[in-house]
């Protein structure tokens, strides 16, 4: 009988201590930093991963404010949405450089494109939209204003 007990508990000790150490190489994999640049030149390579993206704010939608975009250096736009951590952006981040931490996610949708996204203020539609680079953005869970 003892035998057997301490075969169990030996057992159980194997696999509890494997199913650790899978945990912790898990957790160590490390959050790479980018600009928006850097992002727009391997965009397949980064999607459904976890990155922190350093750029400049061009807009924050001023209808739902769950949505900003980050320019880069060559003019590229990329959008940016809030996960569940932030409730809005705010508007006073616009021409902020920030970092914003999340997972780059598909866009289902293809986004129309508009000329002078500040004058869609008084419009019904719930997306506010700008041209960006392909059919990605990132669901931001943090976000860290540059000083």
């Amino acid at each position: 009988m003892f035998k057997k007990i301490a075969i169990i508990l030996m057992l159980s000790l194997i696999v509890f201590s494997c199913a650790k150490k899978e945990e912790q190489s898990v957790a160590k994999e490390e959050i790479v930093t980018l600009t928006v640049s850097q992002l727009a030149k391997d965009i397949d390579g980064y999607a459904d991963k976890t990155v922190k993206l350093k750029g400049t704010v061009s807009h924050v939608c001023r209808k739902s404010g769950k949505k900003l975009f980050l320019i880069g250096e060559e003019g590229q736009n990329f959008k940016i949405t809030a996960g569940d951590n932030i409730s809005v952006f705010d508007m006073a981040l616009e021409g902020s450089e920030v970092t914003v931490e999340g997972k780059v996610v598909e866009i289902k949708a293809a986004m129309e494109s508009h000329e002078n996204h500040d004058n869609h203020e008084g419009n019904d539609a719930d997306e506010c939209s700008t041209k960006q680079i392909a059919n990605y953005s990132l669901v931001c869970q943090k976000l860290i204003e540059n000083k």
